[in-house]
């Protein structure tokens, strides 16, 4: 992708997101796209008569729970202790305690004054990586709390010294390398962002 989706990047940080999505707190442009594909998809296998109709299907069995009840029976039904599965699931509870979390996280501020333009989906992943929630070769550890939180989005306004980016972390202090990556993905320009911000640019299939 060009540019991320949703807010979270990074193993944890992103189940957090999904189960806050079947509680129907997504983010617009990660549920726009559950929704759209999720509704053709019963559409093209003939369990609605049409996209909208599909869509409206996706969009129910959200809000009305069934989706979260059905999630939930998939992590029994692979193993995760019930108990924890229920809490994990619950609209009433925090996922975010219940998940391995890093050890420290840190605010990275907007460069300057304007509109954010372009947020570089490569380097956010790259940088995601080097936190430790990747593996470049077989075997390795896999750091599963680290990642990225996403706070400002492609079209929202950026002040100097606002944070547009949560880093979540091991180590005590983020290296030179990481904050520069972070500072070089982010584009702000002075004038208002005029692009598309739907996902769905144009449908190539029936």
């Amino acid at each position: 992708m060009d540019a991320p989706i949703g807010n979270m990047i990074g193993n944890s940080l992103e189940v957090v997101e999904a189960i806050e999505g079947l509680h129907g707190q997504g983010r617009e442009d990660l549920y726009e796209l559950v929704e759209r594909l999720g509704g053709r998809a019963l559409f093209l296998c003939g369990r609605a008569e049409g996209v909208e109709e599909g869509c409206q299907m996706i969009n129910r069995v959200i809000h009305d729970g069934t989706a979260d009840r059905k999630f939930c029976a998939m992590l029994k039904a692979q193993g995760v202790v019930p108990d924890l599965a229920d809490r994990l699931c619950s609209r009433e509870g925090n996922v975010r305690e219940l998940l391995p979390k890093s050890n420290k996280t840190t605010k990275i501020s907007c460069p300057s004054n304007g509109y954010i333009h372009d947020i570089d989906g490569l380097k956010c992943a790259e940088v995601t990586c080097r936190l430790g929630a990747g593996r470049t070769r077989a075997g390795e550890n896999i750091k599963h709390g680290v990642g990225l939180e996403i706070i400002k989005h492609i079209g929202d306004e950026a002040k100097e010294g606002e944070s547009w980016i949560i880093v979540h972390h091991d180590e005590d202090e983020l290296p030179t390398h990481i904050l520069d990556t972070l500072n070089h993905a982010v584009v702000v320009e002075s004038t208002p962002f005029k692009g598309i911000r739907s996902r769905l640019i144009d449908v190539i299939s029936a």
